[in-house]
């Protein structure tokens, strides 16, 4: 039997978190009603950051047909939204 002497070497972690966030996200819930079942997803919008929304669905048994659909359902959201900033704001005096 052949023994080996390791060395013990010592490593140093350091994790930082900045406690200003760097951007914030609304989190919207929403669903599809496919064959008589509903599949709930969170629509992710990133507020005005570099990131595009996000489309996660609550469940990992999605069927194909209905995850097929969240490319859609992102860019329904982001016209939608783009229809909503170009509309003129009520000001009240």
């Amino acid at each position: 039997m052949l023994k080996q002497k390791q060395k013990k070497m010592e490593k140093q972690l350091e994790v930082r978190l900045n406690r200003t966030p760097a951007f914030t996200e609304t989190w919207y819930e929403g669903s599809v009603i496919y064959d008589g079942e509903t599949y709930q997803y969170w629509l992710i919008d990133p507020n005005h950051s570099d990131y595009e929304p996000e489309l996660r669905w609550f469940f990992h048994k999605v069927p194909k047909e209905v995850r097929g659909m969240s490319g859609k359902i992102v860019d329904f959201f982001i016209e939608n939204k783009k229809k909503n900033d170009d509309s003129p704001a009520e000001q009240s005096n």
